[in-house]
């Protein structure tokens, strides 16, 4: 035998052994390679995130928001069953806003300031227990949250409105008045899209004690619901009689102790529900009777 063809048949077979190691080692480790990425992928798709990852946990999504246009209007009332601090009537011009259909929810507040508490049955609740100073976080919060300017900033510890701003911000009262009124239409009614309370009312006769979902009740003409009844409602302005001896403000007066709420609740009698009834909260009130609703500038 030929010694140098028998080197040459061995060092083939060392070169076809180390061959196959090689594509043995190639196999193996694509396998092991795409079982990882398969099981990351896997992973990714079964953390598809849905309105409610865990129950407390809520997915940002935006508002909902209806379109209230401008005009001139008459705040207050010289009806006989009106409060002193109802009077004098006073004109006032409400440039257009959007304004939600709806009482913030629990589920929205949670978009913000995330719960580990939040029940499923407790998602179309109002939000309530809330300070005005808390809700105008969560008004800046959501602004930034939805690629929106926000509307506050604090100047000297006052809280300063910024209403040219694109983001969400409390109704003023005047505005708060012309929505409840249904804008425009300015229909004659008593509350808020009718003068039969309990179609547009949770209150003090039907609510058995406590608040109920959004938007059970009848909504007014500009699709509003709740404005009168459920819960009561922060809004901008500081509280103060109207005054004849004073120009009205279309962003109310300048400095205050309280802080005027709207619109009753359901603690309250029928005629807190009233479309011009006043209220005021001191800004640092949390009770489970006073909850709010955003709006933006258009």
């Amino acid at each position: 035998t030929d010694p140098s063809l028998t080197k040459m048949q061995k060092t083939l077979k060392i070169i076809g052994i180390i061959s196959a190691g090689i594509l043995i080692y190639i196999i193996v480790k694509y396998v092991i390679i795409k079982g990882i990425q398969n099981s990351i992928k896997a992973k990714q798709e079964s953390s598809v995130v849905t309105p409610y990852v865990t129950e407390g946990t809520v997915r940002n999504q935006l508002l909902e928001l209806n379109a209230v246009e401008g005009d001139s209007t008459i705040i207050g009332s010289m009806e006989p069953d009106a409060d002193p601090d109802e009077f004098p009537p006073h004109t006032v011009f409400i440039p257009s806003f959007y304004i939600s259909p709806y009482e913030i929810t629990m589920e929205q507040w949670a978009m913000v300031f995330p719960s580990s508490t939040l029940k499923d049955e407790e998602r179309d609740l109002p939000v309530t227990n809330v300070s005005f100073d808390e809700v105008i976080q969560f008004c800046n919060e959501k602004s930034l949250l939805d690629g929106l300017q926000p509307c506050y900033e604090y100047v000297d510890n006052y809280i300063v409105c910024d209403f040219q701003a694109s983001g969400y911000r409390l109704p003023t009262e005047a505005e708060w008045e012309f929505a409840a009124k249904e804008g425009k239409y300015e229909t004659p009614y008593t509350y808020s899209g009718s003068n039969n309370i309990d179609q547009v009312a949770w209150y003090i006769e039907n609510s058995g004690g406590r608040s109920h979902p959004v938007g059970e009740k009848k909504y007014n003409k500009l699709k509003l619901f709740d404005m009168s009844g459920n819960v009561s409602e922060w809004v901008w302005d500081w509280y103060a009689p109207y005054s004849a001896n004073v120009p009205f403000s279309f962003t109310g007066p300048e400095s205050g102790t309280d802080k005027v709420i709207r619109g009753g609740s359901w603690k309250d009698p029928a005629r807190e529900a009233r479309i011009t009834n006043r209220a005021y909260a001191k800004p640092y009130s949390k009770t489970n009777y006073i909850g709010f609703r955003v709006v933006r500038s258009k």
